[in-house]
């Protein structure tokens, strides 16, 4: 006889299947966690790459303050190696402009960013400097024997320092290879290096003009320096701590054709060069084009570029009265942060 007895009714094997409901709750559940944890991933991102910026920044500074230790003679009385825009050194065409961020990777890398070649280490006889107007006195000073522009008579490459900054986590573009920089006719001086942030920006360099700094009523900023011996004075030109015009290329024109009536502010480059209006590359605020102001319409100008780098906590302090920029007598590092513009609350400084 088969003794075999069914399983009872709690053992059994039979499961019962989700519903359609059910799963559609399952799937609202895990779309109402993943809403919830990808913006926090993404802040959780960006204050990563905003800290690896901060770090490097920290790093630049280092470097700047070797520099100016081995380097000395080169600053001209000032406390850092000058921010000013200008013809670069190294080539005979004034289409070679510099500026302010890329004058941070020759000091501290060198042209070729194998180290940096110093005045010091050439002798004066290789200093193209027969043409007293010239403005490129280190022409052929990073090449090597045999290249067409490496100076005659010289027998071997210039020695080099430093470089002064080598951490893994410096990385540098050509200004031409940027997202959203308006290119105009100036193309060929696009090729210069500059270093970049974690977002794929530039990191804007400007030196304070210790000539200044010390003045207790010392402007805080002007549009493009012009020699005036009254630190007090107002107007294009006026002397001022700090240059906005150092890094014009990626600020705007003003400091530069605009001094010349060739366009209004906000265009880079000027219409009389091929260049043209487009509001939506900007990297800045309309209002940072209106950098020459008296001290006391600082304060008011909130959209400002003297605001913008102005000691709060000393006007606050002090009543309303005292007018200053941060980092007075050293320099100045801005990052445009996410939003690739500057002048907004998501830049990144050395002064924050």
């Amino acid at each position: 006889m088969n003794s075999h007895q069914g399983l009872p009714c709690s053992h059994s094997l039979w499961r019962r299947a989700f519903t359609l409901i059910e799963l559609l709750v399952v799937v609202a559940i895990i779309a109402l966690l993943i809403g919830i944890l990808l913006p926090s991933l993404s802040k959780a991102r960006e204050s990563a790459k905003k800290v690896k910026t901060q770090a490097l920044m920290k790093e630049i500074g280092n470097g700047l303050e070797v520099f100016r230790t081995d380097n000395e003679a080169e600053l001209r009385g000032l406390n850092y190696p000058s921010s000013r825009a200008g013809d670069d050194p190294t080539e005979d065409n004034s289409g070679f402009q510099m500026f302010g961020a890329q004058h941070l990777v020759r000091y501290l890398m060198g042209k070729d960013l194998q180290g940096y070649v110093a005045p010091k280490s050439v002798p004066k006889q290789f200093w193209n400097d027969i043409d007293p107007g010239s403005s490129w006195v280190q022409k052929g000073w990073y090449d090597k024997p045999g290249d067409t522009n490496f100076p005659t008579g010289a027998s071997a490459p210039f020695p080099r320092c430093g470089p002064y900054i080598t951490s893994d986590a410096v990385r540098v573009k050509a200004a031409k290879d940027l997202p959203g920089l308006p290119h105009g006719s100036f193309e060929v001086k696009d090729t210069n290096l500059l270093m970049i942030d974690t977002f794929e920006m530039p990191i804007l360099y400007y030196a304070a003009d210790s000539r200044y700094s010390d003045a207790p009523s010392a402007n805080i900023a002007t549009t493009m320096m012009m020699e005036s011996p009254d630190p007090n004075s107002t107007g294009m030109g006026y002397p001022g701590i700090y240059i906005f015009g150092d890094n014009a290329y990626f600020t705007g024109g003003t400091a530069m054709a605009c001094l010349n009536g060739l366009c209004t502010p906000g265009e880079w480059p000027p219409p009389l060069l091929g260049g043209s209006v487009d509001p939506n590359a900007r990297w800045f605020p309309a209002e940072w084009d209106d950098t020459p102001m008296t001290k006391d319409d600082i304060a008011t100008k909130g959209n400002s570029f003297p605001y913008y780098i102005m000691n709060k906590t000393a006007y606050e302090s002090s009543g309303n009265k005292t007018v200053q920029p941060v980092r007075r007598d050293s320099f100045l590092l801005i990052s445009p942060g996410k939003d690739g513009r500057f002048g907004t609350a998501d830049d990144i400084a050395n002064f924050q």
